[in-house]
């Protein structure tokens, strides 16, 4: 599976789960955020990704955000092995 077909199918599986992703393409002197992050607002917790960082980068943070924020999403479900690889990994 391509890197950003995983990337595609984590941000789906997010979401399915409870989380808010947003994806902005940001730049180095913009007013958006420099690096994708997770945070909290009121009573959910948001996903940011910004289009300049790595793919690898937005890949890690996104698994990591349904790892941390919503493990049950990936439960009684088949995911490709690439998906549950990523799911699996500590951290």
């Amino acid at each position: 599976m391509a890197p950003e077909e995983v990337l595609v199918r984590l941000v789906e599986l997010a979401r399915e789960g409870g989380l808010q992703v947003r994806e902005v393409a940001g730049s180095p002197g913009d007013d958006l955020p420099v690096r994708s992050a997770i945070g909290r607002l009121r009573d959910g917790f948001y996903v940011v990704l910004v289009g300049s960082e790595p793919l690898e980068d937005r890949i890690e943070l996104v698994a990591r955000a349904i790892r941390q924020h919503c493990p049950g999403a990936s439960e009684g479900r088949y995911l490709p092995p690439a998906l549950r690889m990523r799911l699996d990994e500590p951290g």
